[in-house]
């Protein structure tokens, strides 16, 4: 902020691009979380079926 001389204008800047870096990690690690549990459950069901299947 004070290196660039950019003042309250730069400060606010870089408010609003930290934000949407966080908005999009928590977003990336959501997805990623919601893939796993979907993954987890399609092999759960597949098991299931196997054991019906003998």
């Amino acid at each position: 902020m004070f290196v660039f001389h950019y003042g309250v204008r730069g400060a606010a800047i870089a408010h609003v691009i930290s934000q949407y870096v966080v908005l999009l990690i928590s977003l990336l690690h959501t997805v990623a979380f919601l893939l796993a549990s979907w993954k987890a459950h399609y092999i759960q069901k597949y098991i299931i079926l196997v054991f019906y299947l003998l």
